[in-house]
């Protein structure tokens, strides 16, 4: 080689490594022949090194509509490029609605490493608008897929957008402006209808796109989406390769998808699936973090004992999923190890500060085994629960099945918004109907119904550490059920209970089983046994049930009150067809007494005088008339009950009840 006098002199292969990318320029929208998509693709396949596919100026919003099958990308580090004025919406169109088998018609093929395909329309095509086999390091950013070119129509393609098989570090979308995709679902009738899917897959990223719905996010386009993402082993392949450490989302700004009006958001389906990050998402809410957009099944689903090592959400700000628009959050049917669920905020916008509609936050059901945390070992874990729904929802549903699930439920937010606003429709915090969680050190408030619901024989929580407040029932527990709230008569305070009833509860504990509930160690706020007494339904109610025993409380002390003093204890009130009804209990036979007065406290009709009732639960009813004979005006009254024992001892209390 003559080298001219000055130059450097460098060896024939950095020559060959330092040799700019060839560019081939696709200037018509025929299927074959020169400046065809197919051309541009078999010439940049016949070259070694990396190629570049771009689009003429006036191939702008044309149609390619191939008849038959394009070739594959075979070559690494080819870009195709079909954004080609550079303002970030794609130019280039493909449609597939010339070719018809859904098994092998995908749109674009990509069998090399570090390819890259933006700025793309891909539609219509009868089985994957994109799929990536056994190749590395690619990218799909700026496309639109199963749309239209403006993104405001839709036109699927067939059984995925885009299909990773055995693909690893590829990355769809990204965290920078420009970088995410639009991608609306596919939408074939009997097979896996997915906007994306990865299988056997390993260490790819899904990020910054907005899936299911369409450019301007409301309204829905209508996607027939049965998962948005949905990460599997690989199928065809013994043993099948494993789906791992994959991330949906991510922490980073820009990161997060936003994934509505699909069936299912993120599936993990069959395994083995470990190590999975989802972070960062908006599920059931449009672009804008604040209308609703449905999910119609369930944000997260997670159907395998396989599955292990999965983090959704996480203990920082930008890893926080935001779950609304749907009847589950997360859904799982069955998980394996290590699975926790952290950080996220459950039934609000994207802000935290105002309700969206949701019914279950989180639901486990079916065999359910493995490991489950929910929150973690410290407040910067913890969930916010406040699931909205009409009929009242419920944060995390833990139901009846044959697996073995180790949960823990620690360190969340239940019934309030990020400002600390109540939230106005959760029916019930926990609700353990089959499992036996741990449930500890979290904040319970505004249940409609019960901050700890108990309600099977195969339940039996162990509550510790938690604060309720402004609850109907803080703990209730029915049916053949327990639920352990504390030390179990020891001399140890290592397992006291740690609990903390705030005054604002309607009622402590309930206790509708005929099980004696040990309930030692915790903070009643008082120490009066009377007082205790009056928010604890138990054997002093009703004799057929069994007694909380709550003594010794916090710190060792004793409740106030020699045991056998006369108490009228569990005084309440409810408006009936034709009047109200006082419901209360006795600790001995004794007159009674019940007055209804006004709000101002003047008498409006004597209800009893001088009952003989015996020990146990009573119910009187009123008639809704005053004292003179006519009807009571609608509104709030006070219904005072007096109680003498034989001993001449007395007690009272005090109620309210809205008549209709």
């Amino acid at each position: 080689m003559r080298v001219r006098p000055g130059l450097p002199v460098f060896p024939l292969l950095l020559w060959t490594a330092l040799a700019p990318a060839a560019t081939y320029t696709v200037t018509d929208d025929a299927d074959s022949g020169a400046g065809s998509l197919r051309w541009a693709i078999n010439r940049a396949n016949a070259r070694a090194g990396a190629d570049r596919i771009e689009f003429a100026p006036a191939m702008l919003a044309k149609v390619i509509r191939p008849a038959t099958r394009l070739p594959a990308l075979l070559d690494d580090d080819t870009t195709l490029d079909g954004d080609i004025d550079d303002d970030g919406v794609p130019d280039a169109i493909l449609d597939g609605d010339q070719l018809g088998n859904a098994d092998a018609d995908d749109g674009l093929r990509v069998l090399a490493n570090h390819c890259t395909l933006s700025g793309l329309v891909i539609r219509a095509f009868p089985a994957a608008g994109i799929r990536v086999t056994d190749a590395t390091h690619c990218r799909v950013t700026g496309c639109r897929l199963g749309v239209y070119r403006l993104g405001t129509q839709r036109k699927s393609n067939g059984c995925y957008d885009v299909r990773l098989v055995r693909a690893d570090q590829c990355t769809i979308g990204g965290a920078d402006p420009g970088e995410g995709n639009l991608i609306i679902g596919a939408a074939a009738g009997d097979v896996p209808k997915d906007a994306v899917t990865i299988e056997g897959g390993r260490q790819n990223r899904v990020s910054g796109n907005i899936i299911g719905v369409g450019a301007n996010g409301v309204p829905p386009l209508g996607s027939e989406a049965a998962v948005a993402v949905r990460l599997t082993a690989s199928r065809g392949v013994n043993p099948p390769r494993a789906a791992e450490g994959n991330t949906i989302g991510g922490s980073a700004p820009g990161a997060g998808n936003v994934i509505a009006d699909v069936h299912v958001g993120v599936e993990l389906e069959s395994g083995p699936v470990a190590d999975t990050v989802i972070a960062g998402n908006t599920f059931g809410l449009g672009p804008d973090g604040d209308s609703v957009v449905w999910v119609r099944q369930a944000c997260i689903w997670m159907a395998s004992a396989e599955v292990t090592g999965t983090r959704i959400g996480g203990t920082v700000a930008g890893a926080r999923n935001v779950f609304a628009g749907c009847d589950q959050g997360v859904m799982i049917w069955n998980v394996g190890a290590g699975n926790r669920i952290q950080g996220n905020y459950f039934g609000t916008n994207v802000a935290g500060t105002e309700e969206r509609d949701l019914q279950t936050a989180i639901r486990v059901d079916g065999n359910a085994d493995g490991e489950l945390m929910i929150g973690g070992s410290a407040k910067v874990a913890g969930n916010l629960f406040a699931p909205y729904d009409a009929a009242g929802g419920s944060a995390i549903r833990l139901g009846r099945g044959n697996g073995d699930l180790d949960a823990t439920i620690r360190y969340n937010n239940f019934g309030r918004l990020k400002n600390g606003t109540a939230a106005t429709a959760m029916l019930t915090g926990v609700l353990a109907d089959g499992k036996s969680p741990t449930i500890s050190d979290n904040l319970v408030t505004n249940a409609l119904l019960a901050g700890i619901a108990v309600q099977s024989e195969a339940a039996n929580p162990l509550c510790l550490r938690n604060e309720f407040r402004d609850c109907r029932y803080a703990v209730y527990i029915v049916s053949d059920a327990r639920c352990r709230l504390g030390n179990l008569g020891n001399a140890s305070t290592g397992d006291d209970g740690g609990n903390l009833f705030r005054t604002s509860n309607r009622w402590h504990i309930y206790n509708g089983t005929p099980n004696a509930i040990k309930a030692e160690g915790n903070d009643f706020i008082t120490t009066s046994r009377a007082e205790i007494d009056a928010k604890i339904h138990d054997q002093l109610d009703s004799a057929g049930l069994g007694l909380v025993d709550y003594d010794p409380m916090a710190e060792g002390a004793h409740p106030t009150g020699a045991d056998g003093a006369f108490a009228l204890v569990g005084a309440a009130a409810v408006p009936t067809a034709a009047g109200a009804e006082v419901s209360f209990s006795l600790t001995g036979s004794a007159l009674v007494t019940v007055e209804a007065m006004n709000v101002a406290g003047r008498p409006v009709a004597l209800i009893a005088r001088d009952v003989d009732l015996p020990p146990g639960l009573h119910r009187l009813a009123w008639s809704g008339r005053t004292d003179l004979g006519t009807a009571a005006p609608a509104g709030r009254y006070l219904l005072r009950v007096l109680a003498r024992d034989a001993a001449g001892r007395q007690a009272s209390a005090l109620c309210t009840v809205d008549l209709r």
